[in-house]
């Protein structure tokens, strides 16, 4: 019952007044999966959907841990390099509460 009370943000029958242009995704979805196809699946061609879910998994595997042994081992300098340049970044940042749902970042 508490998710329906928030329909208003995630039902697509109520966001008909939102100027989406027909565009109900973000260019954060598109980018993740692009990823997912570009480096997960690495463009193969699955034939069944028994193959495409080992795939995956066994991709997911190798992925995730050559990116942990690689932050393990402190090689891992760019993400360090981003998170410092966003954290300089956030200190000018000042949010304001509009409602108990929505805020102001300017």
């Amino acid at each position: 019952m508490e998710m329906w009370k928030r329909n208003s943000e995630w039902c697509h029958c109520f966001r008909t007044g939102m100027t989406t242009r027909s565009h109900n995704t973000n260019n954060i979805v598109e980018v993740s999966i692009r990823i997912f196809k570009d480096i997960v699946l690495k463009r193969c061609k699955a034939f069944n959907s028994v193959s495409l879910v080992d795939f995956i998994t066994y991709s997911m595997e190798q992925f995730y841990q050559q990116k942990l042994i690689s932050s393990a081992n402190s090689r891992r300098i760019t993400l360090q390099i981003y998170f410092k340049k966003f954290a300089n970044k956030c200190t000018k940042l000042t949010a304001t509460k509009v409602n108990d749902f929505e805020y102001t970042v300017n």
